[in-house]
């Protein structure tokens, strides 16, 4: 069990859940490609990363 979505990709199976009921089963190949919960918070945590990164970028140039 992990909430830490990066560490979730290493896993075998991927079992997402929303309120309590599954709604996504499958590896992380296999959830990016869907319209899924897991697809959206797989984008806003490397749109989160990219801005961070950016900003380290500019500070230290």
């Amino acid at each position: 069990m992990s909430t830490n979505i990066t560490t979730a990709r290493q896993a075998d199976k991927i079992i997402v859940l929303d309120g309590g009921v599954v709604s996504n089963i499958g590896t992380h190949e296999e959830l990016v490609v869907k319209d899924s919960l897991y697809k959206s918070l797989w984008d806003i945590q490397g749109d989160l990363e990219e801005t961070f990164n950016k900003y380290v970028e500019e500070a230290v140039a």
